[in-house]
């Protein structure tokens, strides 16, 4: 149906997966103007508003952070925390990302820091990452301690090897 929210979501999701990256993205955003729509009308019998705005919106955002496309991708990430309303890891994650890549340092680090804090049992390839935009703000001991605990993890990956040498140098 074309006025199905998520087949259009489903389909840009399968468009990822097969790596149509363009294709994905319309997908995407038929999803999200058909939701707006949705959220504008008044709930009928069988047909719910859509409630997952900010699902669609983070789906998108990382897309486009990963499409090469920092600046547009911010914009859906922030839309996505602030619908969102309580601290999401991945969004952080995302976000934080897109600070970085947008040159926001400061405030990737403080997605970064909220969105470890959240997940602080699963050192992942994130707290690289996060360990760099410390780095970046001059918090070099914080950046020091993540990293030498991302490199208990994953002691013989290069880009973790690479980043404690710049560190230490």
């Amino acid at each position: 149906a074309p006025n199905f929210i998520y087949g259009w979501s489903n389909l840009g999701n399968t468009q990822v997966a097969l790596g149509a990256l363009q294709p994905a993205e319309s997908s995407y955003t038929t999803a999200i103007n058909l939701c707006q729509q949705s959220r504008l009308e008044e709930e009928r019998f069988g047909i719910p508003r859509c409630n997952d705005y900010y699902l669609l919106l983070l789906n998108r955002g990382t897309l486009r952070l990963n499409n090469n496309n920092p600046k547009d991708a911010l914009a859906d990430l922030e839309l996505a925390a602030s619908l969102r309303g309580k601290p999401d890891a991945l969004i952080l994650q995302n976000r934080g990302r897109a600070r970085e890549a947008n040159g926001y340092y400061g405030p990737a680090d403080q997605d970064y820091t909220v969105a470890i804090s959240m997940t602080s049992n699963d050192v992942t390839p994130i707290w690289l990452r996060s360990a760099m935009v410390k780095f970046q703000v001059g918090d070099t001991i914080g950046a020091l301690d993540l990293i030498r605990r991302v490199e208990a993890k994953f002691p013989d990956v290069p880009e973790v090897m690479v980043a404690v040498a710049t560190m230490v140098a």
